[in-house]
């Protein structure tokens, strides 16, 4: 087409088609560019986000998981039972040994337990599902969500002997994803130090008038 136009306009529209090439070459490369800082924007935002529900679940955890345990341990104690102290398996009824499974039957039977084991899943769920940050999860609570879970591992197994659906299924991945971050060592002292906090506790209780 430009071999039709006079000698004296072609070399000027040569140049103007030039100067577009690189013009539309810019204009790409400034559009790519802010695109990078979009998604850059965008995953700032969504980090920091992440970031915040972490601590806004770990703060779920300490005050109002940690509050529904409350009646859980003191209705435990004074039913005289102990704490799981087996292995921990894949948290299936069939992973209890004999020994273990009328002790769990026990513990299952206390009301308490429910509530804050339901919570402990809600807030587990958070961190699985990647509403929050498991990693800075992990960091504020992860060692005494393991214990936890360690201590409590028989009404876990008993409450999924049901075949047909796995209760408390984010609190199982969870341990399992964070678990192993732990050593054995580690696992072991938290353990002992929450059981002699525990077993510290006062067991005094008011007596009602003519029962004494």
């Amino acid at each position: 087409m430009l071999a039709e136009l006079p000698t004296t306009l072609r070399p000027w529209l040569e140049c103007l088609n030039f100067v577009a090439g690189i013009a539309v070459a810019i204009i790409g490369a400034l559009a790519l560019q802010q695109i990078r800082i979009l998604k850059r924007d965008i995953f700032l935002r969504n980090s920091r986000g992440a970031k915040e529900k972490a601590i806004e679940y770990c703060s779920r955890y300490l005050n109002e998981y940690c509050e529904k345990s409350h009646p859980f341990v003191a209705e435990y104690i004074d039913a005289k039972l102990k704490w799981y102290c087996g292995p921990v398996g894949d948290f299936s009824y069939e992973s209890l040994q004999p020994e273990h499974k009328e002790s769990a039957k026990q513990r299952f039977c206390l009301p308490s337990w429910l509530s804050s084991m339901n919570e402990l899943e809600a807030i587990a769920a958070a961190f699985m599902s990647g509403v929050a940050d498991e990693r800075l999860g992990f960091e504020i609570i992860g060692r005494t969500f393991c214990v936890g879970v360690q201590l409590n591992y028989d009404i876990l197994a008993w409450s999924r002997r049901a075949k047909t659906h796995a209760y408390y299924e984010n609190i199982v991945r969870l341990y399992k994803l964070w678990a192993p971050r732990l050593s054995a060592a580690e696992l072991q002292e938290s353990r002992k130090q929450i059981e002699n906090e525990l077993a510290s506790k006062p067991q005094n209780q008011i007596v009602p008038i003519g029962c004494e």
